[in-house]
Protein backbone atom coordinates (compact mmCIF):
# COMPACT_ATOMS: atom_id res chain seq x y z
CA UNK A 1 0.00 0.00 0.00
CA UNK A 2 1.10 3.71 -0.39
CA UNK A 3 -0.03 6.00 1.59
CA UNK A 4 0.23 9.99 1.49
CA UNK A 5 -1.80 13.26 1.88
CA UNK A 6 -3.38 14.84 -0.90
CA UNK A 7 -1.27 15.88 -4.46
CA UNK A 8 1.79 14.16 -2.76
CA UNK A 9 2.73 12.39 -5.56
CA UNK A 10 0.93 8.19 -4.57
CA UNK A 11 -0.37 8.32 -8.46
CA UNK A 12 2.69 9.24 -10.23
CA UNK A 13 4.30 6.80 -8.63
CA UNK A 14 1.78 4.12 -9.63
CA UNK A 15 2.16 5.46 -12.99
CA UNK A 16 6.00 5.31 -13.46
CA UNK A 17 5.66 1.78 -12.18
CA UNK A 18 3.26 1.32 -14.62
CA UNK A 19 5.40 2.61 -17.49
CA UNK A 20 8.34 1.08 -17.03
CA UNK A 21 6.62 -2.36 -16.54
CA UNK A 22 4.40 -2.03 -19.56
CA UNK A 23 5.13 1.09 -21.43
CA UNK A 24 2.18 2.49 -21.46
CA UNK A 25 1.33 6.04 -20.39
CA UNK A 26 -2.67 7.46 -20.18
CA UNK A 27 -3.51 4.07 -22.26
CA UNK A 28 -1.02 4.47 -25.11
CA UNK A 29 2.11 2.77 -25.51
CA UNK A 30 5.01 4.91 -25.33
CA UNK A 31 6.30 4.57 -28.16
CA UNK A 32 3.92 6.18 -30.15
CA UNK A 33 2.72 8.86 -27.73
CA UNK A 34 5.68 10.82 -26.60
CA UNK A 35 4.74 13.86 -24.68
CA UNK A 36 6.67 16.90 -22.79
CA UNK A 37 4.45 15.97 -19.83
CA UNK A 38 6.64 13.09 -18.92
CA UNK A 39 9.73 15.15 -19.13
CA UNK A 40 11.21 17.76 -16.38
CA UNK A 41 10.15 21.30 -17.46
CA UNK A 42 14.17 22.30 -17.19
CA UNK A 43 14.79 19.31 -19.40
CA UNK A 44 11.97 20.55 -21.89
CA UNK A 45 13.65 24.66 -22.10
CA UNK A 46 17.03 23.09 -22.08
CA UNK A 47 15.94 21.09 -25.43
CA UNK A 48 14.17 24.27 -26.68
CA UNK A 49 17.21 26.51 -25.96
CA UNK A 50 19.63 24.33 -28.00
CA UNK A 51 17.58 24.31 -30.88
CA UNK A 52 19.51 27.23 -31.91
CA UNK A 53 22.88 25.33 -31.25
CA UNK A 54 25.14 23.51 -32.65
CA UNK A 55 24.73 20.44 -30.51
CA UNK A 56 21.08 19.74 -29.75
CA UNK A 57 20.49 18.62 -26.62
CA UNK A 58 17.96 15.67 -26.88
CA UNK A 59 16.06 15.12 -23.68
CA UNK A 60 15.54 11.80 -22.09
CA UNK A 61 13.89 9.41 -19.36
CA UNK A 62 15.20 7.28 -16.95
CA UNK A 63 12.99 5.08 -14.40
CA UNK A 64 14.47 2.77 -12.66
CA UNK A 65 12.78 0.15 -10.11
CA UNK A 66 13.47 -1.41 -7.43
CA UNK A 67 11.00 -3.67 -5.78
CA UNK A 68 12.20 -5.78 -2.40
CA UNK A 69 10.20 -8.01 -0.35
CA UNK A 70 7.15 -8.14 -2.51
CA UNK A 71 4.24 -10.37 -1.80
CA UNK A 72 1.94 -11.10 -5.25
CA UNK A 73 -1.40 -12.65 -4.01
Amino acid sequence: MIFGDNEAGKSTILEAINLALTGIISGKSIWNEISQYIFYKEAVDEYIVSLGTASIALPYITIEIFLTGMKIR
